[in-house]
């Protein structure tokens, strides 16, 4: 049912999508006081033929969701540098509401699905930071087989796919509790074998 409502969305992704979701990530490593380090990325083209669809189930799984409060909405209180980025229900900034220095529990290197609440349904984010999050957030790993194979670009570029296909398909009164079983569209290499 799941995968017939958010069939809609689609599959292929434009380049100025990967524009804004990185504009976003910036943007909120900024506002956390975060200094940031330029790297120039080499993009090559693929063929058409080079991108399969994936089940999103087959690449990643839930741990667990977070364990932490929102924080006061005011300016002041929202991002205090003596905390860590608190991760919310939110379409923007990378997810990221505030910061929180008194928290129970904090990520770091986590593939993160707003799954739940009013704001940003659906967006996934990827964390390579160490941050809090709301029990709205789905704190998701890559399963077993792909731990140490995959750069943190890569795990960008996987969840601006995933978001692409998730956002708006959550909303209030409409929540998820597992990582749901949609497809995605992923570029990928034949496997050799001696």
């Amino acid at each position: 049912m799941f995968e017939a409502y958010s069939s809609h969305r689609a599959v292929d992704i434009e380049d100025r999508v990967f524009a804004r979701y990185i504009r976003e990530h910036v943007s909120s490593q900024v506002l956390c006081g975060k200094t940031l380090k330029a790297r120039e990325l080499n993009h090559k083209d693929m063929k058409a033929e080079a991108y399969k669809q994936v089940s999103l189930t087959s690449i990643i799984e839930k741990i667990e969701k977070g364990k932490e409060s929102s924080i006061k909405r005011t300016l002041e209180d929202k991002f205090d540098l003596s905390g860590i980025p608190l991760m919310i229900a939110k379409k923007d900034n990378n997810g990221i509401g505030g910061m929180k220095s008194n928290y129970a529990k904090s990520f770091k290197d986590k593939i993160c699905i707003v799954s739940g609440g009013d704001g940003g349904g659906g967006k996934t984010y990827y964390c390579d930071y160490r941050f809090c999050a709301t029990s709205f957030i789905m704190i998701c790993v890559f399963k077993e087989e792909f731990k140490g194979k995959i750069d943190k670009y890569a795990k960008y570029y996987i969840s601006i796919i995933i978001s692409e296909r998730l956002f708006k398909t959550i909303a209030h009164g409409r929540g998820i509790s597992d990582v749901p079983a949609i497809s995605i569209k992923l570029p990928i290499k034949k496997r050799v074998v001696n």
